[in-house]
């Protein structure tokens, strides 16, 4: 049930991903990317609050990166909660698939 609501929201939620990171199979990973890695500080999830207050829900964070590779790097080298390379771009990319579901349409 979650998968084909992550997918359908994929699916609406496209006109907010960024082209470098499109598909509704990259949305169901970058979910299981988030709820590893980044559930215990941010809220994932498309109402609520995050339990760290320093940590922005991903529905409202600024996906301004220019590729897949530059928000691999800031995860990278200057999230202030990982250390160490842990994610690869194409990590990343799914990660920025799955917060575009979470973003509300724009409207026309």
């Amino acid at each position: 049930m979650i998968v084909k609501a992550v997918t359908v929201a994929a699916i609406f939620a496209s006109v907010t991903t960024p082209a470098w990171a499109e598909g509704a199979d990259d949305a169901i990973r970058g979910s299981a990317v988030a709820q590893m890695m980044c559930k215990s500080c941010h809220s994932i999830e498309p109402e609520g609050v995050s339990t760290n207050p320093a940590a922005p829900p991903f529905r409202s964070m600024n996906m301004a990166f220019k590729s897949g590779a530059e928000f691999a790097e800031f995860l990278n080298v200057r999230h202030p909660a990982i250390s160490g390379p842990l994610l690869t771009e194409h990590r990343a990319n799914d990660l920025v698939a799955f917060i575009a579901t979470l973003k509300p349409p724009h409207p026309n």
